[in-house]
C-alpha cells in the first residue's frame, strides 16, 4: 500500500509524515 502526502502550504507537514510511518509500522506488526 502506498500513502501519498501532499503539501499544502498549511499545518505541521513533518508531524503528519511522522503519523503516517508510525502507523505502518504498527499495521506491519498487525499483519
Amino acid at each position: 500500500m502506498r500513502v501519498a502526502i501532499i503539501d499544502y502550504g498549511s499545518g505541521n507537514l513533518r508531524s503528519a509524515t511522522k503519523a503516517f510511518e508510525r502507523a505502518a509500522r504498527e499495521a506491519g506488526i498487525a499483519a
